[in-house]
């Protein structure tokens, strides 16, 4: 009997290490959740016109979409100015 109690607790620790294993590699590796992902959004908008001038605001918006901290140190948006078009009319 005691053999017997032996064999199923030896078992059961088996298919408790290969439940855990499956668990972590779900999600560790096949959902990646130990990656950071963030969603960033940036929205420009004219403001108006100074001294012939455009005025315009960018606006970024950064979400973590995962559960690992996402930390920005040194978060830049370059703006470049192309030819003589003109911009959208300004409400």
């Amino acid at each position: 009997m005691n053999e017997t109690i032996k064999t199923i607790a030896a078992v059961l620790q088996v298919l408790a290490l290969i439940v855990a294993g499956g668990w972590a590699y779900w999600k560790f590796i096949h959902q990646r959740m130990n990656e950071p992902a963030a969603d960033i959004d940036i929205d420009l908008k004219f403001v108006g016109k100074q001294d012939g001038k455009w005025i315009i605001e960018i606006t970024s918006f950064l979400k973590n979409q995962s559960l690992v901290r996402v930390k920005y140190e040194d978060f830049q948006v370059t703006v470049r100015y192309v030819g003589r078009r003109r911009p959208p009319a300004v409400a």
